[in-house]
């Protein structure tokens, strides 16, 4: 579980490396709620494990992370703290006073964040 939980830690700061060819990205577009869709390693959006990041307009963010189910109920973690956007790049600090400066790109109904190693997370409205 902690394994997972590191590892889906780990998604959030992922960051798409932009050049001035991707446009910048508004806190309108990025408010409201993402299903992650894979990485670069696997699909993680299952029936029984899946993640959700929430962004809101006061700032504050939410992930809630599904790793499966015990007795037929979801086995659910979440973790909050506040974020700051400016054009593309995203900061995250989380309530224990940890923080991450990422990027973002968002097409449409998806977003798309790569860390500077080259890891890939997709998510979709």
């Amino acid at each position: 579980m902690k394994k997972y939980l590191s590892f889906c830690l780990l998604c959030l700061p992922l960051i798409f490396s932009c050049g001035s060819e991707n446009p910048l990205v508004s806190q309108d577009q990025i408010l409201g709620s993402w299903i992650q869709e894979s990485t670069n390693e696997f699909l993680l959006n299952t029936n029984d494990r899946f993640l959700t990041l929430t962004f809101r307009a006061d700032g504050t963010f939410e992930i809630t992370i599904v790793t499966g189910r015990l007795a037929g109920n979801p086995i659910t973690d979440k973790l909050n703290g506040t974020f700051f956007l400016s054009g593309f790049q995203l900061t995250t600090t989380f309530s224990d006073g940890t923080s991450n400066s990422v990027s973002v790109k968002i097409d449409a109904n998806r977003m798309i964040l790569e860390d500077p190693q080259g890891n890939i997370s997709v998510y979709r409205r």
